[in-house]
């Protein structure tokens, strides 16, 4: 994340010769603080102080406010952090938050003689009573040593703000296998959530993977031989799993990356992408499914070297794109894992995806040989062609499961927190798909009855409140999985007609 912080110097009527020489702005122990956490702060006065030590107490008139204003919005932070020690011009910092119109926080310094907090509440008082901005409407507050919720609410804002300067990718559009409710609405979340929904037909990556299958067949050797080397079980047949329709998804998977690499280049970086698969790619264009997308593109290697982590759902989902989009702006390290709710047990849910899910959550590690281990491929069940990639996923630490929807033409968000529940034999499935055990503590009955649709999508931590920060910038209301209370809120408000 990259935020930008700032202060504020004594308004000019104050003589106070103690303390207004103290260079808050160029000491500041909020960035100190979020330096040892690993955050990286954009300080405009730092710079403006070696320019002009006067400056050196926070911004003091139109012309600080406009320097700082510049090297915000060029430095495109993702949020804005007001470090407020004393009394300041009001009028000054509510023109700052109107202008930068980014998710802002004002912390309020009590530490080293000072007390941040009656102008801290004046300032909040000053945004909210007539906003100006959302920004301005959604400011939020908080005491320097609740730094764990600021952090939180850093990593929320944050998330929102990088995925709406993003742009994704749906090969082939969406209406995939005939679901409506895939193809959501464009426009409005590129209002919400995104920069540009983008869309290629499937015959771009299609002619390019005939091109490397016919003409770069190394490419296609080496990634098999990436897959044995690390321990990957390659089970060819003589009629779903062929070697002609394994070289064709391998090649496929390829052509993606370099497509990705290319828009890139361009500086136009895909954040997240689907592919159309049933049926133009299974069965009757093609004829061969596209599994590989959904298990190596949201994984960081292949057998050409690091790669960027491309989250990836299913079937032109746009929805499930947005999601796994911002999952992974939450945790970028953690590819999300895009799958369908097929199974409600009275200790799991499973989530299962019909040929590929992201090959990390095989080991629930990047390191190659500790997933891909794990992982088989073989005839898949569906389509003419092609093979699936299946793995069973391993209990661990917690992990966050989200899935953003519409109900009335109006998005909502479902989230929860629980874990991953290992394999047994008795909650063994004989399908050759990827399968992940999923445990909310909740009825499962009722988790059924609120489930928004068919998809969903998890990633490692306790990012929930995240997401809730998130979604509250957005204007999108959120619903608790992991809580009864709150999926009854979602019944009743679905059976009303009404948002709870």
């Amino acid at each position: 994340m990259n935020a930008g912080l700032v202060t504020f110097d004594f308004p000019l009527q104050y003589t106070r010769a103690d303390v207004a020489t103290r260079p808050t702005a160029v000491d500041s122990p909020l960035a100190r603080r979020l330096s040892e956490r690993g955050i990286s702060t954009t300080t405009p006065l730092v710079s403006i102080a070696g320019r002009d030590p006067g400056a050196g107490g926070g911004i003091r008139d139109a012309r600080d406010l406009a320097s700082c204003v510049e090297a915000l919005r060029r430095d495109e932070v993702d949020c804005l952090l007001i470090e407020v020690f004393h009394w300041a011009r009001i009028p000054l910092v509510v023109e700052l938050v109107d202008k930068l119109n980014v998710p802002t926080a004002i912390v309020a310094v009590t530490a080293g003689g000072w007390n941040g907090v009656p102008c801290a509440g004046a300032i909040c008082g000053s945004l909210r009573e007539s906003p100006r901005s959302s920004a301005a409407a959604l400011v939020e507050s908080f005491l320097e040593e609740d730094s764990d919720t600021l952090l939180r609410w850093m990593s929320g804002a944050s998330a929102l703000s990088r995925t709406r300067r993003s742009r994704v990718m749906l090969w082939g559009g969406t209406f995939g296998a005939e679901m409506p409710y895939t193809r959501s609405d464009s426009a409005s979340l590129e209002r919400l959530f995104l920069r540009e929904v983008l869309t290629e037909q499937e015959e771009v990556l299609v002619e390019r993977a005939r091109n490397i299958v016919s003409g770069q067949h190394a490419r296609v050797d080496s990634f098999l031989g990436w897959l044995s080397s690390n321990g990957a079980d390659l089970r060819v047949d003589g009629k779903m799993a062929t070697p002609a329709a394994l070289d064709f998804q391998v090649g496929l998977y390829l052509a993606a990356r370099d497509r990705l690499d290319e828009l890139e280049t361009a500086q136009e970086p895909i954040a997240a992408a689907s592919i159309k698969c049933h049926y133009e790619m299974s069965i009757t264009c093609q004829g061969c499914t596209a599994c590989l997308l959904p298990a190596f593109l949201p994984f960081a290697q292949d057998a050409e070297g690091a790669r960027r982590i491309v989250p990836f759902a299913c079937e032109g989902d746009l929805n499930g794109v947005v999601t796994v989009a911002l999952l992974h702006a939450l945790n970028p390290a953690v590819p999300p894992l895009f799958g369908d709710l097929v199974s409600f047990k009275k200790d799991h849910v499973l989530l299962r995806n019909c040929g590929g899910a992201s090959v990390y959550w095989a080991g629930r590690s990047l390191e190659p040989k500790r997933s891909l281990s794990r992982v088989r491929l073989a005839a898949n069940l569906h389509g003419k062609s092609g093979a699936a990639v299946h793995y069973e996923s391993p209990a661990g630490e917690a992990v966050t499961f989200a899935r953003l929807y519409r109900e009335g033409g109006q998005f909502r968000m479902l989230v929860g927190e629980g874990h991953v529940v290992e394999e047994a034999a008795s909650t063994r499935y004989e399908d050759p798909w990827p399968h992940t055990r999923l445990d909310l503590g909740v009825d499962p009955k009722l988790l059924f009855r609120c489930a928004p649709c068919n998809h969903g999508s998890l990633t490692e931590g306790c990012l929930a409140t995240e997401i809730e920060t998130a979604c509250g910038y957005a204007g999108v209301p959120v619903y608790r999985c992991d809580d009864a209370e709150s999926l009854r809120r979602l019944l009743a408000s679905r059976q009303a007609g009404l948002e709870g």
